[in-house]
C-alpha cells in the first residue's frame, strides 16, 4: 500500500506564494509607501519619502490605507496558516476559510493602492506610491490568488 502525499507540486508553490505574500506585506509596511515630489520652481523638484506610519498623523485617508494594508497582512497570515493547517487535517471549513481570507487578501490590498493613489496631498506636491505600497499590493493580490487556486483545487 502506498501512502498518498498530502503535499504536491500545486501544494507547494501555494504555500510558498502565501508566505511570500505575507513576507512582502510586512517589508512593505516597513519600507518606503510614498514619495512626495514638490516644483519649488527656482530651486527644481524637491522629492522626499515617507512610511506609511509617518503619513497618518495628518489624513483620513492614509489613516485608511494603513488599517487595510495591517488587514492584508493579517489576512494573508491567516490564509497561510489555514492552507496549512487543512493539509494536515481533513477539515472541508478551512477551506472555506481559506477562500475567504485570500478574497479578503485581494479586496484590502486593492483598496490600500487605491486609498493610497486617492489620498489628497499639499497644493502643488505630487504623491508617487513607492515600493512599500507596490510589495504589498502586488504580493497580497498573487498571494490571495494563488490561495483561492490552492483552496479550490486541492
Amino acid at each position: 500500500m502506498g501512502s498518498k502525499s498530502k503535499f504536491n507540486v500545486l501544494s507547494i508553490i501555494v504555500l510558498a506564494t502565501l508566505g511570500v505574500a505575507l513576507l512582502m506585506g510586512i517589508v512593505g509596511l516597513c519600507l518606503d509607501w510614498l514619495t512626495v515630489s514638490v516644483d519649488t520652481g527656482i530651486m527644481g523638484t524637491i522629492s522626499n519619502s515617507a512610511k506609511i506610519g509617518d503619513l497618518t498623523e495628518g489624513s483620513e485617508g492614509f489613516q485608511a490605507a494603513e488599517a487595510f494594508a495591517i488587514i492584508a497582512v493579517l489576512s494573508a497570515a491567516g490564509a497561510l496558516v489555514s492552507y496549512l493547517v487543512s493539509k494536515f487535517v481533513n477539515v472541508k471549513v478551512l477551506k472555506y476559510v481559506t477562500v475567504a481570507l485570500s478574497v479578503l487578501l485581494i479586496v484590502s490590498a486593492i483598496i490600500t493602492l487605491i486609498l493610497t493613489f486617492t489620498a489628497e496631498s499639499m497644493k502643488g506636491a505630487k504623491l508617487i506610491p513607492a515600493v512599500g505600497c507596490w510589495l504589498l499590493s502586488v504580493f497580497g493580490i498573487l498571494g490571495g490568488a494563488a490561495g483561492i487556486v490552492g483552496a479550490v483545487k486541492v
